[in-house]
């Protein structure tokens, strides 16, 4: 994770949400063309923790992996790859030394 780890995690400035009780679907209002995005699982646990406190991706990690009972280490290359697919479809945005390389 390297430079991406100080990378700080936040929503994009507008979306727009649909809660259901087993998935949310998002809308990213920024992106020419968007479509809907569906996220269910730990899809949306991850949406739901970058949603509720913007963090570093090394916070990221670390808190999914506490609330999942798992070392920080068996989630990261999974968490990293899900936020990178946010950054694309223009959910998410990065800021830091590691944005550049998504594109952010």
């Amino acid at each position: 994770m390297s430079e991406m780890a100080a990378d700080t995690i936040v929503e994009a400035l507008r979306s727009a949400s649909i809660e259901h009780p087993d998935r949310v679907l998002l809308l990213p209002l920024e992106v020419d063309g968007c479509r809907p995005v569906e996220l269910a699982g730990s899809g949306r646990m991850i949406w739901e923790a970058i949603s509720e406190r913007p963090g570093t991706m090394t916070e990221l990690v670390a808190g999914l992996a506490e609330k999942n009972g798992r070392a920080p280490t068996e989630l990261e290359a999974d968490v990293v790859a899900f936020v990178d697919s946010l950054v694309t479809v223009g959910l998410v945005r990065r800021t830091g030394p590691g944005a550049a390389a998504v594109g952010a």
